[in-house]
């Protein structure tokens, strides 16, 4: 599985962008975001290259953050994928909490889907075992 930060940023103009400013300037890159509005605050979600030196980056710059781990499943050239990864996780009682797809393709040209499951264990086995390559880590 991967690591997933999430923070809130106030929700005005320029808030995104200072925020993948400081990435970039630390050679920090996203491999997939997720901008939500919520209230006051966007909620983002990111994935990156360099999880750990990305959280002790924003601890430093007094960002809120929380971290979580999610599943990252290999996209192919169908559809298809979304619904067998829905079926699978229905048929298996496993509810499908949130899922985005990959803003950048990673360094070997392939897209994902990232998902958050109310059991994270279980789904990455049943993916595995389903033959939907879910990633050990990014």
């Amino acid at each position: 599985m991967i690591k997933e930060i999430s923070l809130f940023l106030p929700n005005y103009p320029g808030m995104l962008s200072q925020l993948v400013k400081l990435l970039r300037a630390n050679d920090i890159n996203l491999i997939a975001i997720s901008v939500a509005q919520a209230k006051d605050y966007g909620l983002v979600m990111i994935i990156v290259d360099k999880p750990s030196e990305c959280i002790d980056l924003l601890e430093e710059n007094n960002y809120e953050l929380s971290v979580k781990e999610v599943i990252a499943v290999k996209m192919s050239a169908s559809a298809e994928i979304i619904n067998d990864i829905a079926e699978l996780m229905g048929t298996n009682n496993v509810n499908i909490e949130y899922m985005y797809s990959t803003l950048l393709k990673s360094r070997k040209n392939e897209a994902f889907i990232i998902l958050h499951t109310d059991n994270n264990q279980k789904a990455f086995l049943l993916l595995k075992e389903k033959g939907l390559f879910p990633l050990e880590s990014i």
